[in-house]
């Protein structure tokens, strides 16, 4: 169970092809704790004609 609360503070790239992960400080409750969690996210894209699509997504501590 996820709630999220507000996001703090953001380092991500702005397009599809950045490579990079994503780093987030997330104000959010997980499992009945509520905390500031630091998540970094990765995610997959496809391209169908001019559209970026996100196909796959994962999220990590750091």
């Amino acid at each position: 169970m996820l709630d999220v609360v507000s996001v703090l503070r953001v380092d991500v790239g702005t397009h599809p092809e950045d490579t990079e992960p994503g780093r987030f400080i997330t104000d959010a409750t997980v499992y009945g704790t509520r905390a500031n969690w630091r998540l970094q996210m990765t995610m997959d894209y496809a391209r169908d004609g001019d559209t970026w699509s996100v196909v796959r997504s994962a999220a990590t501590t750091w």
